[in-house]
Parts: C-alpha cells; structure tokens; sequence
C-alpha cells in the first residue's frame, strides 16, 4: 500500500501512468483500477477482507489460506478477480515452488516467496516517458531505503538496467584514471635511464610520456568525435575498452622507438635526425606491419551484424588508424625536441634550466632486462634440448584447444552487466515460476468474419485440428523443450463464447453499444444470429467492436476489453462494420535464468512460428505469423554467433597473412610463419576460455579480435516542423499516397458557347469536344498500361472502396480526372438530347452541374469518390477574394492517378515500374492536338540520376585539363627533344590520384557510417580538392625548383628545405580550411551539414597524403630526372642533357619580379 500511495504528494500518482483495461478511452484510472499483479488482488486489496477468519460447518477455520487454495488452482474466477477488473496470474505473484515433473502445474501452496509487479503504460517515444521515469526513480529509491528484519528484498523498475549501466559507467571513471596514471608514471620510468636522483630531471622522459599518453587520447577522442558526429551510436563496451586497447598498442609502438634509438651508437649518427631516422627506418616496418593488421582486421570486425563488435570494431579501427599517424609523425618530432633537450643538459619539465656537470655516454649500454634476456633467457629457449620441448607443449595445448573449443558454451552472465552491489543483480537471483510473456503476432490478411478463416486460427469446437490456437495449445504441453509455459489465449474463442451469451452483447434503444454491466431494463439484447455455435458473418462483424469494449464482470467474463483491446488492430467499412487486422496470441515462457534458457527460448518460439507459418504458406493464405518478446532483440545474436565468430576471425587471420606477405616483400615463408603462430594462438585462447568458463559473446568475441591483430535526407532540418509533422504522419497513416499526373493543353481552340436555360454559358478551350476526346483515349491507353506484362495499375493503385485483401479492378482506382463525371464512359460523354425546354443537354451540362457540387452522388467516379474540379481543371481566371474559380473557363485539364505509396523502399518495385511505363510512354507520344506536360512520383528522382551521370562527362574533361595543365606547368620544357625528360606527367598522375583519394575515402568513410549524402556533395567536392589540393603541389614544386641545388645537393636535404619553406603555410591554409567546412558542418541544414562533413574529411586526407605520398612521388621524380631517364619510361636515358644546378626563371616569374611587384610596391600604392 506504501508502494501504491508513492508520489501522490507530487503529484506523481501511480493512476497517471499504470495500465488500466476496465477503463474506456479519455476516463482517468483510480488507484483501485491500476494493473498489480499480486495475491492481495484476491483479497481486493482489502486488509479486513485478508484478516477475516470463521468457522465452518464443519469445524473447520476458514481464513487467507483457503483464498490461495481456491484462487490459485482457478485465478479465471470472477471472485478471484484483482480490484483493476482481471486475473492475478499465480505464476506471477508466487514465486520459489519446487520444479513441477512434465507439464504440470506447479504446487503454489510451497511457494518461498512472493512478488509484486505493478504494470505501467510503456511509449515508444521517450519524450513521453517522463512521468514513468520519475515514477520509478521514487520507486527505486523508496525500496533502496526500505528495511525490514523479516524479509529479504529484491527489486527492479523498467529504468533500473538502464541506471545500473550509468552507474557502472560512472564507477569505471575512477579505474580508467589511475589506469592512465599508472602508465604514465611506468612509461616515464621505462623510456628514461635514470643513473640517480641527482640527474634525475634530466634522464627522465616525463614529457615524452606525457606526449604518448596524449596522442593516444587524442586518436581515442577523435574516434569517438567523429563517428559521434556522424550518428553511429556507440556501447558502453567501446568507451570503456578502447582507451586501453590503444594505449596497450600505442605504448608497444613508443617504447619500440624510443628504445631503439637509445641503442644505437651515436657515434656512427652524430646528428639528432640521422640518428632518429634510422631508428625510424629500422622499426618502421613492423611498427607498419602491425598497425595495418590491426586496422584492416578491425575494419573486417566492422562487418558483422552483431552491433556491438560492429561498433567497437568502428571505433578501433579508426581511433588506431589516428594513433599510428600521430606516433609517425606528432610523437617523432617530440622524440626529437626531447633528444635535444637531452644534449644541451636542460632539465625535463623545467627546460630554462641546465646541468652543468654532466657526461652523457655516446656508446649504447645494455639495461638490466637486456641482459638477463641476452646471458640467460635466449640462451636457454634456444639451447638445442629446449626448443623442440617448447615446440611439443605448443603443439600439444593447440591440439587440446581444438578437442574442447568446440564446447564453448554461446551467452553473457547477465549479472556480468551490473555492478555487483546492483539492486537488480539481487532479483536475477530469484527465480520465478513464470517468466517473461510471448506475443504470437499474426498479420492482416484474412476476413475472419469468414468461417473458413476462422477455423484457420481458433481452438473451440469445429475448428481445424492444426489451427493456430491448437498449435500452440500443443506446444505449450511440453515446457521442458518449447519454454511456453501455458496456452495461449484466444480473442476468436472468446468473442464466440461472448456473443453467445445473452447477457453479454447489449444495445441501446438507438442500437449504440451498452456495456454488459449496465442495470436491468437499461438496454436491450441484441439481434443476433448464431448457426452452428459460429455468429454469422453479419452478426460477426456487427458485434465485434463491442466485445473489445466490452468490461468484464462476473455475469460475463468473456468482455475482450480488458484481454483483447490492445492485442487486435481493426478498421470500419462506410457501414459500420468492423474488420480485423493484425493481432497476437499471448502467452509465457517458462521461468528463464540462464542466457542458454533465453534464447533456447527463442529458438523454440521461431520453430513453432516457422511450422505454422509453412501450413500459412503452403494454403497460400498471403498472411504471416512471428513470436515476440521484449528479450528477443538482445539475445538472437547468439543463434548466429558462431558462424559470426568465424567469419570475422578467418578473414581477420587472411588479412594479417595477405599484409604480412606483401610488408615482407612476398616473401611466403615469413608469412605463413606469423599466420601459423597467430592461428595457434588464436586457438590456444579459446582453450583457456572453455577451461575458465568464459562464454562466447560479443565482448569475448571484440577479445578474439584483439588477440589476432595484436602481432601485426537532404534540404530540411531533422529539428524542423515540416520533418516533426511528416514523421508522425507517416508513423500513424503510412506513407502519403504517390501521384502521376498530365496537364494537357489545347492548341489554337478558341473559347465555346453553350446554351441553358440560364442563358449562354461560356466555357474555355479546354472544353473542345474533340480535344476531350483524345485526351479521353490518351487516359484509357495509360490506364490500360501494363496489362501484358502483369504490372496492371489495380496492382498499385489506391481504391478506397475494397474491403481487405479484396484485389481492385480498375474501375475501382482512383483517378482525379473530368471523365470521372462521365463514369469513364465513352457513349455516357457523347450523349447529347433536347430537353423539355427545346435546350441541348449534352457533356457541357454535366460540367456545369457537377464543377458546381463535385460531391452530388452523379458526380462521383467509378472509385466511389468525387473528383475535385480543382485538381481535374487548371488555367483558369484568379477568382477575387474568396470567391470559387471559375472552372467553365478553363484552359486545360489534368488527369491525376493515385498509387500506394511505402515507407520502405523495397515494398516500391511494381509501383517504380509502372511510373517507368507511364513516362516512356508519355515521352514517345506525340499530338497535333495538345501540348503535353507530365511528372510521376519517381521524376525528380529519374532527373538528379540523368543529370549525375551526364555530369560525369564534365568531371572528366575537367580532371583531364587539370591533368594537362599541372604536366606542363609543373616541368620546364627547354624542347620537344628533351619533352619526355623535363615534363612531369608521372607528378601530375600522382597529383591527381591524391586527389581521388582522398575524395573517395572521405566518400567511403561516411558512406560506410550510414551519413546520407547528396548531389552537391558528389559533384562539388572533387573540384573543391582539386583546387586546393593542385595549389599546395604547385608550392611544394616550385619552391623546390628554386632552390640553388648548389647549397643542397642530395634530393632529400632539397625536398626537407621546400617543403619545410612551404610547410607552415600549407598547414595553416589546411587548417583554416578544414576548422571552416567542421564549422559548415554543425549547420541545421543538412544539405550544407552532410557537403562540409565530407569537405573537412577529404581536405585532411588530402593534406596527410600531400605531405607523405606527394613528397614521397617528388623525391622519386628527382631521382629520374637527375639520372636522366624518361618520364613514363624509366628504362631509357638521354645521354647527352646538361642540367642546371642555379635555378631559372619562369616567364611569370620574370613579370612579376621586373615589371608587377615594383609597380605594385612604388610610392603611388604604398605610402
């Protein structure tokens, strides 16, 4: 009673959001009428009703007890029922009974304890859930405060999994934090060779730890950051994991570095660069060859439908991909300031500060793990009895791995998920008698008004004996192997049993509904007809509604409002009549408790789903059934997760081998050597993970990932109202319809006059006679569209005069057209009489009079509706005010189809095709009588492809100029003779492919995210790259080409002095650029948010590939040039070609240093 009395001071009552089914739509529940299912419900929830005690006839005391004997075995009857109109399931409210043998009831009398469940009204859209949430956070925080000698306590609210994870969340902050700390202060120790503590500041690395710590929350934060932005939802798995998986790599990858550079001999490598470019050069393959295994395997992680691996595969991949950057470029150049700090005796941490004593050791010492691996460790495992034992116990485990992996046991511990002190870890420890409820969904499709649909689904007498309602009678017969813990209850049953009683189905005088409750004399029963203990269809269809409105009480139990209201969707005809739709069968499993009881339980409910089904299909019923529970959507991943896990790991081991052979240089030996030991591995841990129990899921399987790769819409604002309104337009009607649509026009017809009783009448041109007549046969040849090829329009259109499941003829298509009047009627429009008066009465009257009253009965078009002048005739003059146009004048009509439009593309095909008929035939056709204009609903989208694709033709000539222009403007061509020597058409190849590139990776980045993107997008943004990407090459070219190579004769101390001239200003130039489209790109616009995202990507490609992949082009280029060999055919040289080491000027040059930079800076301009 406590529980119930919660937020009533608030204002935060339980009856505003419980579950309520004895109350009609708009009444406000009582508390009384609130859903809890519980065994005071059989007491009504009355503390004297539950105390009261007497004696019997017999001398025997009757008191609570015997309320759960009776109640118990039988909770259907009426004085069973709990206060909010319904049975208190035993299965429920009891808990702990002793396991029943077979399919027996469990005896409730030996239950160890009871439950509670108040039931509360759940919404699919979260905004509405506010009440609800604050609701159970009372709940929640009432029960945590609770104390009692007496009992133990175990709860749950719907909110409490989703609070637990942000509490796990939160407490996982503090174990993230010293994590990092911890590594920080070992890297710091690790990286530096601190003699003393006198020198201790100046042998430390403190800022070079801090420098790899921070390039790896970088890469961490830039993951996070893009594909947040991008909306790809992440876990709580991924936050959590990524950062010390890359931290794990990045650190592997700095102490490799560093290490390797303090183990050289700086007396060979005198130089800070000479020194650590050798470092680099020598651990740089392997560093390249694991990062890349990493990413490409993640990457392949990334193909699984298992969302979590998908997600955190995502994330690493792309977060590794940044710190591989980062540490070859971001974390050399700090190795390289921190090496010179080193040399000049300045302190770490306080670099103003020097020690002025101090003797650094040019020759490389071992440290101690270096020499216990060199005197003892490698000695002994390589040492000649060793080796072959290691090689049988690795052999050995491998083979024991492969004997039990296969008995690796599928799930998640879901106490695994919550801290451990988790209020809702303490209810998974209880087992229930019951579990949680499955829902039998069955689709629209039938009349079950029909006796022959009805014996296709119900129970009772004459139904089939593999009906739908037997079959899962029969299933629910053996819990032990389906988990359905009863039957199922049957709204077809029950509405039979319903109607047949007299005191259920009433009516009022006027022949409304009347609840069954209602006094005696109030209303009166109804006019039924039942033959063979089956309504018929009639009384079937009549009746219905009312049953779903209908309470239950003790003088009828079988009212399906309270069961049956939200389980079946139904609509009326034009009569009243009622047809259903789609609606579920309802059941339980059995009690749940491991995740192999979950989705075994699955399993089982499909199995039962797919036999019924088979029958469905096999009858040709056109009707489909599928099993729900709200458990399903999270544990039907492990009925695949085997075959996931394999294909993810064997396409991750193919990578590691195909990047491992080509990193080699093809050398097949090396490579089948590292996939051997990986694959052994591999195998080796899921040994440990059957001997440690550990299951496979989707956080076991991201390990397996990890263990592999470790050695190597467009214009309107989502926000908008426009987008609010059509959203919940489309969630609760459908799609809006799709229209195909001629406007025709006359040529040189001249206005007509028409005499009435009311006079003359004049009508527009387009009222010709013969002009409506071809328009008439144009309108019956697109109707008959199709028709050869089983694309006819009746399979598409909207005829709203069907019944269900009923097929359209085309007649019965909607058509908003002016022969709709004339009831598409050829002799109907050409009839013409002399009425009484001596007037003319042909087709012009029949526009007169129904322009006027579209909606006069005559008026309507075979498809049962009025055609809307307005929509059927246009050109007319601008009425004034509010007045009516006048539709006599008009000057053209339009003929409009409506077709069924989907939500969901893939259901588009037929209608797709249709609308490819329609305007092929409408562009073929050809008329002396009418000008044409028409559009179908797939134009627009038919137009943006045509026009894509004719502009393909402009994006190439466009690359192709470009292409010439940088060959001839990077090189210096003295003549035709030395043309293939001194031109650059390999640079401007290059130049180009970047380019590409990095468009098609900024394409694939967001493509492959799910970011939606337009035109704008793919036809702007190459150009846009181009541009900028073509002016930093020509920078980075000409600035080389200046240079007196006198003072820089090797190629690599040139291009180092170009580029490093031109560096900071291509930087910032990149940079402004890139920080401007991130700026476009948190517009609300999407066209403008979706063009900058894909902006600011392929710009930073670009830029990265510029400063690698280009320079890397440029030295090789010099390198031709300078041995005198041909662009484009390197084999061959020119023997006789002086170059000129003093740099030339171009022509450009000469004029702006002569003639336009004097003229510029004179006194005139600059004073």
């Amino acid at each position: 009673m406590e529980l119930t009395e919660l937020g009533q001071d608030m204002d935060l009552g339980l009856e505003r959001i419980c579950f309520a089914p004895i109350i009609y739509p708009g009444e406000v529940p009582t508390l009384d009428q609130c859903t809890v299912q519980s065994i005071f419900g059989y007491y009504g929830h009355d503390f004297v009703k539950f105390n009261e005690s007497r004696i019997d006839a017999n001398g025997f005391e009757r008191n609570y007890l015997n309320t759960i004997i009776s109640c118990t075995q039988n909770a259907y009857a009426p004085e069973c029922f709990a206060p909010f109109g319904g049975p208190v399931e035993p299965g429920v409210a009891l808990g702990g009974m002793p396991k029943p043998e077979g399919n027996e009831q469990p005896d409730y009398n030996l239950a160890t304890a009871v439950t509670i469940t108040f039931i509360v009204n759940n919404h699919a859209d979260p905004d509405h859930l506010d009440l609800a949430m604050q609701w159970e956070e009372l709940f929640i925080n009432f029960l945590k405060n609770y104390e009692s000698d007496i009992m133990e306590i175990a709860f749950s609210a719907e909110r409490s999994i989703q609070d637990g994870i942000q509490e796990l969340s939160e407490a996982e902050m503090s174990t993230v934090i010293i994590s990092y700390a911890v590594m920080f202060v070992y890297i710091m120790i690790a990286l530096g060779k601190i003699s003393g503590i006198r020198t201790f500041l100046l042998e430390s690395k403190i800022t070079l730890a801090v420098g790899g710590i921070v390039i790896v929350l970088v890469s961490v934060a830039c993951s996070l950051g893009i594909f947040g932005y991008a909306g790809v939802s992440t876990t709580m798995l991924t936050i959590e994991v990524i950062p010390f998986l890359v931290l794990a790599i990045g650190v592997d990858n700095i102490f490799i570095m560093v290490h390797t550079y303090n183990r050289l001999d700086r007396r060979e490598y005198p130089s800070i660069p000479e020194g650590i470019g050798m470092a680099v050069g020598q651990v740089g393959p392997s560093i390249l060859l694991t990062a890349s295994a990493e990413i490409f395997c993640f990457g392949i992680g990334a193909l699984s439908n298992m969302p979590a691996v998908h997600t955190f595969a995502m994330y690493a991949a792309v977060a590794l991909l940044i710190d591989f950057i980062l540490q070859l470029t971001a974390f050399v150049a700090l190795m390289s300031l921190d090496q010179r700090r080193y040399e000049s005796k300045r302190f770490d941490l306080m670099c103003c500060f020097r020690m002025k004593e101090y003797q650094k050791a040019d020759k490389p010492s071992q440290s101690f793990l270096q020499r216990i691996i060199d005197k003892f460790y490698a000695p002994f495992v390589l040492s000649k009895r060793i080796r072959p034992l290691i090689f049988i116990i690795f052999i050995l485990t491998t083979c024991l791995s492969i004997m039990v992996a296969p008995h690796l046991e599928p799930g998640l511990d879901q106490e695994l998920s919550m801290a451990k002190d988790s209020h809702v870890v303490n209810l998974w420890r209880i087992l229930l008698s019951i579990g949680p409820p499955v829902y039998f969904v069955v689709t629209s499709g039938l009349d079950y008004s029909l006796t022959e649909s009805q014996n296709i689904i119900c129970g009772g007498p004459l139904c089939n004996n593999d009906s739908v309602s037997v079959k899962l009678y029969m299933a629910s017969q053996f819990p032990e192997i389906t988990h359905l813990a009863r039957p199922s209850s049957s709204w077809i049953d029950d509405y039979f049993d319903w109607i047949s009683v007299d005191t259920c189905c009433k009516l009022h005088a006027n022949g409304s509904f009347c609840p069954s409750t209602a006094p005696f004399g109030v209303c009166q029963d109804c006019e039924k007809e039942i033959v063979d203990l089956r309504p018929t269809r009639e009384t079937f269809m009549q009746y219905f509604s009312n049953f779903l409105s209908d309470l239950p009480h003790e003088g009828c139990a079988k009212a399906g409002r309270a069961a049956y209201v939200s389980a079946i969707n139904y609509i009326y005809d034009q009569h009243g009549d009622t047809y259903i739709q789609d609606f579920y069968f309802n059941s339980y499993h059995t009690t749940l408790s491991t995740s192999r009881d979950f989705y075994t339980a699955l399993k089982q409910a499909r199995i039962i789903s797919d036999d019924i089904q088979k029958q469905f299909d096999e009858k040709e019923l056109g009707i489909t059934i599928f099993p729900y529970s709200v458990f399903y959507v999270f544990y039907e991943q492990y009925l695949t997760i085997w075959e996931d896990s394999l294909f993810s790991l064997g396409m991750s081991m193919l990578c590691i081998f195909g990047i491992t052979f080509l990193v080699t240089g093809f050398d097949i030996v090396s490579a089948l050597t590292v996939f051997l030991v990986v694959l052994m591995i591999l195998i080796n841990m899921l040994g440990l993970m059957w001997a440690w129990s550990i299951t496979l899921n989707a956080v076991s399987l991201v390990n397996l990932v990890v263990i592999v790769t470790d050695p190597v819409e467009l214009w309107a604002n989502p926000d908008s109202r426009s987008r609010i309104e059509k959203d919940f337009f489309d969630s609760r009607f459908g799609a809006f319809y799709r229209t195909e649509q001629l406007f025709l026009k006359p040529y040189n017809t001249t206005h007509i006059f028409h005499e009435t009783e009311l006079g003359v009448v004049e009508f527009g041109p387009a009222f010709n006679r013969d002009f409506l007549l071809e328009v008439f046969r144009l309108q019956m040849e697109l109707t008959e569209l199709g028709q050869d090829m089983d694309l006819g329009l009746e399979r598409i259109c909207f005829a709203p005069i069907i019944y269900p499941g009923e097929v359209p003829t085309l007649d019965q298509c909607t058509v908003q057209s002016i022969f709709g009047y004339y009831g598409h009627d050829f002799v109907k429009f050409n009839e013409s009489r002399i009425d009484a008066n001596g007037f003319e009465r042909n087709y012009l009257n029949t526009i007169i009079s129904c322009t006027q009253n579209a909606y006069a009965p005559e008026c309507f078009a075979p498809f049962g509706g009025p055609v809307e002048p307005g929509v059927a005739l246009g050109g007319m003059p601008k009425p004034e005010g509010n007045e009516q146009p006048d539709y006599n004048l008009a000057t053209a009509v339009t003929i409009t189809f409506i077709v069924n439009n989907h939500a969901d593309p893939d259901h588009l095909d037929l209608a797709m095709q249709w609308e490819e008929l329609f305007i092929n035939f409408l562009k073929n056709y050809e008329s002396d009588f009418m000008e044409i204009a028409f559009s179908a609903e797939r134009s627009i989208q038919d137009g943006i492809q045509e026009l894509s694709e004719a502009e393909m033709s402009t994006v190439i000539i466009s690359y192709a100029v470009m292409f010439v222009y940088i060959m001839i403007a990077l090189g210096k061509i003295s003549g035709i003779r030395t043309f293939l020597l001194e031109s650059k058409i390999t640079l401007a190849v290059g130049g180009i492919v970047i380019v590409l590139v990095s468009v098609a990776c900024s394409l694939g980045i967001f493509g492959y995210a799910g970011v939606s993107t337009t035109m704008l997008t793919i036809e702007v943004i190459p150009f846009l790259v181009l541009a900028i990407g073509v002016d930093n090459i020509f920078i980075m070219v000409h600035t080389y080409n200046r240079l007196d190579r006198r003072e820089y004769p090797s190629i690599p101390e040139g291009i180092g002095m170009a580029v490093g001239q031109v560096g900071p200003s291509i930087l910032l130039t990149a940079s402004a650029e890139i920080f401007c489209f991130g700026i476009g790109a948190l517009s609300n616009m999407p066209a403008v948010h979706t063009f900058a995202m894909y902006a600011a990507v392929a710009l930073l490609i670009d830029f990265i590939l510029q400063l690698t992949a280009f320079v890397a082009l440029m030295s090789l280029d010099q390198r031709r040039y300078e041995s005198k060999r041909f662009d484009l055919m390197c084999c061959f040289r020119m023997k006789e070609y002086q170059k000129a080491d003093k740099p030339s000027q171009s022509f450009l040059q000469r004029i702006i240093d002569k003639f336009y930079a004097p003229f510029v800076l004179s006194n005139v301009f600059v004073r």
